[in-house]
């Protein structure tokens, strides 16, 4: 029966062939997929290769970074707090200096996205460490937050701040790191920065609303992060 069948029918076809037969959408999302991880594997090496270079290169600590993101963040609060001041001082928008300071947030994000690599990269995870960098996250989240006191839920914020404190104690306890529940609602917290900042500045009540349901999510997520620390699963 195949001795009528054309030879590169008869076996598996190469990847460029089996394309041939395939429906456009199909093409599409394997291209499309194949591109999306060359990227993340070339975004990867790059951060590995960064984070090596600055842990045994220039010999810098995790503890170091996390104290430096803390003075680097220091002159961002000042001007959101002092941003109209600033603004009449320099005769520029008020908003100019509001928008230095979320540069300046953002960098302080990256920083600590930094510290916890160089860490585990170079082996520097330490009890001292997994105390300081969250203590430190704490009080850089909880003072950018008081900066949008006008525009945040409230009783949210409070209850999020006491269950933060609460974790922050375990984990010192029990020397351990964030667990993924602790991770997500740490990322939820930032996120809702960029929003209520972004509704002050541009005048947005919307933004306000997207970032005090964030801050919402922030709360179920600590609420679950604290339960697993006190009652953790057994086996």
């Amino acid at each position: 029966m195949t001795e009528n069948i054309p030879v590169f029918l008869q076996y598996p076809h190469p990847p460029a062939i089996r394309l041939l037969h395939l429906p456009a959408e199909a093409v599409n999302c394997g291209v499309i997929e194949m591109i999306t991880s060359f990227s993340r594997k070339t975004v990867k090496s790059f951060l590995i290769k960064f984070v090596r270079w600055i842990g045994y290169d220039l010999g810098i600590t995790p503890n170091q970074i996390t104290v430096g993101r803390l003075a680097f963040y220091v002159p961002g609060w000042l001007l959101w707090f002092y941003r109209h001041e600033l603004a009449e001082r320099w005769d520029v928008p008020w908003q100019l200096p509001g928008w230095i300071a979320l540069v300046v947030v953002t960098l302080v994000i990256v920083l600590d996205l930094l510290d916890g690599a160089l860490a585990r990269e170079t082996g520097q995870v330490s009890s001292g460490g997994k105390i300081l960098d969250p203590a430190v996250d704490k009080l850089i989240t909880y003072s950018t937050l008081a900066l949008f006191w006008a525009v945040i839920h409230k009783p949210a914020i409070i209850l999020l701040f006491i269950l933060d404190i609460a974790s922050t104690f375990l984990r010192g306890v029990q020397v351990e790191g964030a667990n993924a529940f602790g991770k997500k609602k740490a990322l939820c917290q930032n996120i809702s920065k960029f929003f209520f900042a972004a509704s002050m500045l541009l005048a947005l009540p919307a933004m306000a609303l997207i970032g005090n349901l964030l801050i919402w999510g922030a709360l179920i997520l600590a609420s679950i992060s604290v339960a697993i620390r006190v009652f953790p699963p057994k086996g």
